[in-house]
């Protein structure tokens, strides 16, 4: 899978990087840093690129919570479910005193920006509150794996070097093996086995 991303990455480049952070963030985000390292890609593009497909899901899922809260669906079998009832004031006072604690949680726990973002829009917590926390979240996370990403690009292409050399170091590999175990053995010969003076 990762060779497909590459391959599109490299023939497409900033047309399919979207869609692709869109599905597939992370693994898009390291191979971009990859080819950043190589000078395929533009840093300040591939920043924008992640920080919008990251952030316009977050932003529909609050929104899918702020207009549906009226739909008549949402207000009979979700809003008025026990559970619901049972935990909106604390999820209300949460969102409402810990902004970006919740956005936190959302953010870097597997699977819950969805119901975190929409119940954030049901409860009618302000968008200006939590979008500083999604941007600033969102670019640190993404700017990291970029970073990783570009990091080991950058080793890969330095090792390559040493590995098409390697026919050079192999040669003093095994005379310095060589070279060990013959002081190791006389070391080991003159401690351990000297002739007793009879």
């Amino acid at each position: 899978m990762e060779t497909q991303i590459v391959l599109l990455l490299l023939k497409y480049k900033y047309l399919i990087l979207f869609p692709m952070a869109l599905f597939e963030g992370p693994i898009t985000a390291i191979i971009s840093g990859y080819l950043l390292s190589i000078g395929v890609l533009d840093l300040g593009i591939v920043v924008i690129i992640f920080l919008l497909a990251d952030i316009i899901p977050d932003s529909l899922f609050y929104f899918t919570g702020y207009l549906g809260y009226k739909n008549a669906f949402i207000n009979k079998h979700i809003l008025n479910a026990k559970i619901i009832q049972n935990q909106r004031e604390m999820t209300e006072s949460w969102w409402r005193k810990y902004p970006g604690r919740m956005t936190s949680f959302a953010k870097l726990i597997s699977g819950m920006a969805i119901p975190s973002f929409v119940s954030a829009g049901i409860l009618r917590v302000p968008y200006k509150k939590i979008f500083p926390y999604i941007s600033l979240l969102t670019a640190l996370k993404y700017g990291l794996i970029v970073f990783l990403g570009y990091l080991a690009g950058a080793s890969y292409r330095t090792y390559v070097g040493y590995i098409k050399n390697i026919y050079l170091y192999i040669p003093l590999a095994v005379a310095g093996l060589f070279a060990g175990y013959y002081l190791l053995s006389r070391y080991i010969k003159n401690k351990y086995f000297k002739p007793k003076d009879v």
